[in-house]
């Protein structure tokens, strides 16, 4: 076999592997959620009275924020509340939250497998635990989208938004169910 055919042998090979492992993203999780007690107070202070939850897809920037009054900030009713990415799960098969303040805002740190995956499970989860419909807002990625889907493919970061709603979208075929999402600059 000359050299060439070995290597497109192999980059066929791992074109097929990494191919797979982007398809296998937008698979619901199938992973327990577990809120801590500071994550279910943030839940359920910012829960309005109509049963609404607005999330924002990104951690709290101190130089983007207006700045903390005095006293500090308390979650009021309706108030959006921050949700992040952490990194991975210490367990496997669990999805932790931790509520914590950040720069006076409320957030709900999630650590799980997969970005993307993680935050769908977390919104289906608030759906379900307290009868709301979490509306989540997501940053549109700035940049060349060729780029951005070569980065996806070969190392399975950014797209966050579009991999939650596919998420969501397998995961709930009823969209009056399913968790808003919005996505804007």
């Amino acid at each position: 076999m000359s050299i060439l055919a070995t290597l497109a042998s192999v980059g066929g090979t791992v074109l097929a592997v990494l191919l797979a492992a982007r398809i296998h993203a937008f698979i619901p999780s199938r992973d327990l959620v577990e809120l801590d007690a500071a994550a279910r107070d943030v839940v359920t202070s910012a829960t309005t009275a109509k049963g609404t939850l607005r999330v924002i897809a990104t951690a709290p920037h101190p130089q983007a924020l207006p700045p903390v009054p005095r006293g500090g900030r308390n979650v009021a009713d309706g108030q959006a509340v921050f949700l992040e990415f952490a990194g991975p799960a210490p367990r496997r098969g669990v999805i932790e939250v931790q509520g914590r303040d950040e720069h006076g805002f409320a957030v709900l740190a999630v650590r799980g497998a997969a970005p993307g995956k993680a935050l769908a499970a977390v919104l289906l989860h608030l759906r379900d635990a307290y009868a709301i419909v979490p509306r989540a807002d997501f940053a549109w990625p700035s940049g060349s989208h060729r780029r951005s889907l070569i980065r996806f493919l070969l190392l399975g970061s950014g797209h966050l938004a579009a991999v939650t709603v596919a998420v969501l979208r397998n995961a709930e075929p009823d969209p009056a169910r399913r968790p808003r999402i919005h996505v804007g600059p």
